[in-house]
């Protein structure tokens, strides 16, 4: 998947291609206008992001950090983005989701 995004992502930047990704794989590229948005207009289905466990017992204090950093940056890249009129917070609504997907 990874290799897929990065040669899409050089054609993108590059200028003779373009990609339907999620805001979080591109938000540098769109902040430092390595990236431009196309069909503005047309608004993306919303996806959430979850950190998916075998169990409960698995939530130890280093999967907590992790989610909890992952959380932070997203929010962070979330925030760039909105403030930079990237995106508008209604294509990237807060999570209402009662089980907290991250």
């Amino acid at each position: 998947m990874m290799e897929t995004w990065c040669a899409a992502g050089a054609l993108c930047i590059d200028g003779v291609g373009v990609a339907k990704k999620s805001a979080i794989d591109i938000a540098e590229a769109l902040l430092n206008g390595q990236l431009t948005r196309v069909m503005t207009d047309y608004h993306f289905p919303t996806t959430e992001l979850w950190l998916v466990l075998p169990s409960k017992q698995m939530i130890t204090p280093a999967v907590r950090l992790v989610r909890d950093q992952l959380k932070q940056k997203v929010g962070e890249l979330r925030s760039q983005l909105i403030n930079a009129n990237q995106l508008s917070e209604e294509e990237w609504p807060l999570s209402r989701s009662p089980n907290q997907p991250i």
